[in-house]
C-alpha cells in the first residue's frame, strides 16, 4: 500500500479486514530532530495478542521488523494517531506548544487567563481515585499551560470504556473526574481550571458542560480529529492533515462514522446560524457549534412540517455530505445561491456579544 506521502510500504490485511503495516514506524509521523524512536514510542513496543487476527501465513512478515507484532502496526491504533498529533509537539520548541495549545483552548471555548511555559505528555497514569494505588487511569495526552491542565482521551473506532472502578460501575470519564475533584488541586497546584477533553472522529460522545467543585472549574469538551489536526501552530502542519486522510481512507468501516447533530440550547452571544422557512420572517431554529458539537434549538414557531424540512437539511449538511469541516461548510452555505433557492434559509451570525 501507499502511505500518506505516496511511498510504498508493506502492509497486510487481517482476517476481519483491518490493515496493519509490517513495520510500526510506517504508521507514525516522524518529526525532524527527534532521536528515533523516542521513549514514548519505545514504551508502546510490546507484543500484542492481535497477531491471532491474521492468517498464520502472514505472521512472518508481521513480526519481521521487531520480532513480534505490536498494536502500533494496526491502522486502527489510537496510540499511533495520538503520537502523530501530540508527539512532535512534545519535542518542538515551547512557542509551538504554546501556539497550538492557545488555538486548541480557543476552539473548545475554554477561557485562557494566562499562557506560560507549556508541557505536553503522553500515556501517563494517575493514582487510582478509589484505591490510590499506582496503575490508575491512563491519560492518553496531557497539556499543562498557565493555570490550565488538559487531560485528554483519544478515540478512533472505539467508544468510552465502561465497567471500570472497583465496582465495575463507572466509565473512563467518571474516574478522571473523581481524581480531579478529590486530588487535582493538591497534585496540580498551579492549576485553577481542568479540561477533560475527548478527541474522536465524531462528536456526541460526551456532554459539553462545566462543573465547579471546590472553587475550580472542570470543563467537559470534545473536538474531532479533523479540526484538531487543522489547528494553527502544529510543527507538522500539512503532513498531519494528509496523515489523517490516509488513516480515514484505510480504516475499516470508518465511512460509517459520521457527524451527528443534537438538540439543545444555543447561545446567541456566540457565533450561530439562524434558520428561516420559505418567506416567513420569524426564525424557526438556531444552530450552534460548541467545540465540534453541532447543537440545534428548534423554536416555538417551528411546526411539525417545517421541522421535518429543517431536519432533512441538517442531516444533509452535517451528516450525509461528510465535509471535513461541517461547521465551516455550513457557514459557507449561508452565502450560496443554493441557500437562496431552498425553502430552508440559513443565516450566519458571528454573535451578539
Amino acid at each position: 500500500m501507499q502511505n500518506w506521502k505516496g511511498e510504498e510500504i508493506p502492509a497486510i490485511r487481517s482476517k476481519g479486514g483491518t490493515l496493519a503495516v509490517c513495520d510500526p514506524m510506517d504508521n507514525l509521523i516522524k518529526a525532524d530532530a527527534i532521536p528515533w524512536p523516542p521513549p514514548e514510542i519505545v514504551q508502546k513496543l510490546y507484543q500484542s495478542r492481535q497477531i491471532n487476527s491474521f492468517r498464520e501465513s502472514d505472521h512472518h512478515d508481521l513480526i519481521k521488523s521487531l520480532g513480534f507484532y505490536c498494536d502500533l502496526q494496526s491502522l486502527h491504533s489510537e496510540d499511533a494517531l495520538t503520537w502523530s498529533v501530540f508527539g512532535p509537539l512534545i519535542y518542538a520548541d515551547d512557542s509551538a506548544r504554546r501556539n497550538f495549545s492557545t488555538s486548541l483552548l480557543d476552539y473548545i471555548k475554554v477561557p485562557i487567563t494566562s499562557i506560560g511555559k507549556t508541557t505536553i505528555w503522553l500515556w501517563r497514569r494517575l493514582a487510582h481515585p478509589e484505591t490510590l494505588v499506582p496503575g490508575g487511569p491512563e491519560i492518553d495526552f496531557g497539556i499543562q499551560t498557565g493555570s490550565i491542565v488538559v487531560l485528554g482521551e483519544a478515540k478512533w473506532l472505539s467508544g468510552i470504556g465502561e465497567k471500570q472502578g472497583m465496582g465495575k460501575n463507572k466509565d473512563q470519564l467518571t474516574l478522571r473526574r473523581e481524581f480531579i475533584e478529590t486530588y487535582g488541586p493538591a497534585v496540580f497546584r498551579e492549576a485553577s481550571d481542568f479540561v477533560l477533553l475527548m478527541v474522536a472522529p465524531i462528536m456526541g460522545m460526551i456532554d459539553r458542560r462545566e462543573v465547579r467543585p471546590k472553587g475550580r472549574t472542570i470543563y467537559f469538551r470534545e473536538i474531532p480529529w479533523d479540526w484538531l489536526c487543522s489547528l494553527e501552530g502544529h510543527p507538522c502542519g500539512e503532513e498531519l492533515i494528509q496523515y489523517l486522510k490516509w488513516k480515514k481512507i484505510n480504516s475499516k468501516n470508518f465511512e460509517k462514522r459520521v457527524w451527528r447533530w443534537t438538540e439543545g440550547s444555543v447561545d446567541t452571544n456566540e457565533e450561530h446560524i439562524k434558520i428561516t422557512f420559505e418567506e416567513r420572517p420569524e426564525h424557526v431554529a438556531l444552530v450552534g457549534n460548541y467545540g465540534g458539537q453541532i447543537t440545534v434549538q428548534f423554536l416555538d414557531s417551528c411546526d411539525r412540517d417545517v421541522k421535518a424540512a429543517v431536519r432533512d437539511e441538517l442531516n444533509f449538511y452535517f451528516e450525509e455530505l461528510r465535509e471535513p469541516n461541517p461547521w465551516g461548510y455550513a457557514i459557507y452555505h449561508c452565502s450560496t445561491m443554493a441557500n437562496v433557492y431552498s425553502k430552508v434559509h440559513w443565516g450566519y451570525y458571528p454573535g451578539e456579544s
